[in-house]
């Protein structure tokens, strides 16, 4: 910049001098009068060139620092990022249209560095862009923030301004689970279990957690069938197959269905890592009481308490 500053004086400068001395020349050479009018020409040339490279230099600038501050967030370096897409919202032209998505990233890293003035950022941008694409993504950025943080008090509040279908299909699953999430932790289950209900429908990476939590408060509803189609989709997922069969024997045996709690307890046995799997073992205990089978009831219970001590 320094360089350029330099040559615009020199251009300048030269040009008012070459100017003057044909205007002097002029008063006592006749020749040179007719040159006046061209070195005047001359002159707002180099001026108007002048004025086009500095403005190329500022526009390739500001070009370089908003890809650069894309380039940032795509690597997660929050902190790089927002002082070159501050450095840019300072050098780029009011009427640049990349200025609010800017201005956006601004909140954006401020929230992601933990600065304090990040929720304030966010919230002006959405207040100052109303019709900005980004609004439509802000408040899921907060809530997503904020549960990250186990603060579901204020996540939920920021899901609950989000304008789901403005998100991607991937964005609506995160976000309606851990809108559920953040309800289930405030003991609002009925809306936790409408969240939990959306995800579960779908085939997304959220699915088969949203088909637990659905399915244990079904369970604690009392409604065993539907409790029942979910814990079993949340089986199928190694992330809960060891997790979720105590429940699933509990939703059988509070059916007294206790014929199918012996055939799947039994099924359970030798099962890696189970959960509660002496838990289970009483529940088969229970169904052959309940059955008239006293003596494998007896066998059963006496297992339970061997593996209880």
């Amino acid at each position: 910049m320094q360089i350029q500053h330099g040559f615009f004086k020199l251009t300048f400068f030269g040009s008012l001098f070459a100017i003057f001395f044909y205007s002097r020349c002029s008063n006592h050479i006749p020749e040179l009068k007719h040159m006046r009018q061209g070195a005047f020409f001359l002159f707002f040339y180099l001026l108007i060139h002048s004025l086009w490279a500095q403005d190329q230099l500022s526009q390739n600038r500001v070009e370089k620092l908003y890809q650069q501050g894309m380039d940032l967030v795509q690597h997660s370096n929050f902190g790089a990022a927002r002082e070159s897409f501050s450095s840019f919202l300072a050098h780029a032209p009011v009427t640049d249209a990349r200025r609010s998505e800017a201005e956006y990233y601004v909140a954006f890293c401020a929230l992601n560095l933990g600065h304090k003035d990040g929720e304030k950022l966010i919230d002006e941008f959405i207040d100052h862009n109303p019709s900005s694409p980004k609004a439509s993504t802000a408040y899921f950025d907060l809530a997503v923030f904020f549960y990250s943080e186990a603060n579901y008090t204020k996540a939920a509040t920021y899901f609950k301004k989000v304008n789901f279908p403005a998100l991607t299909a991937a964005q609506q699953s995160e976000g309606h689970f851990k809108f559920g999430y953040s309800h289930f932790n405030q003991k609002k289950l009925d809306e936790a279990l409408e969240q939990f209900n959306f995800v579960k429908r779908q085939s997304n990476a959220y699915s088969a957690a949203a088909s637990y939590y659905a399915g244990f408060l079904e369970y604690a509803k009392g409604i065993y069938d539907e409790a029942l189609f979910d814990l079993k989709k949340a089986e199928a997922s190694p992330a809960y197959s060891t997790i979720v069969p105590y429940l699933i024997a509990n939703v059988y045996y509070r059916q007294q269905r206790y014929d199918t709690v012996i055939e799947y307890g039994n099924s359970l046995k030798g099962k890696q890592n189970l959960t509660n799997a002496n838990e289970i073992a009483m529940l088969v205990a229970e169904a052959y009481y309940y059955k008239g089978d006293f003596k494998k009831s007896a066998s059963e219970y006496q297992q339970y308490f061997n593996n209880k001590g």
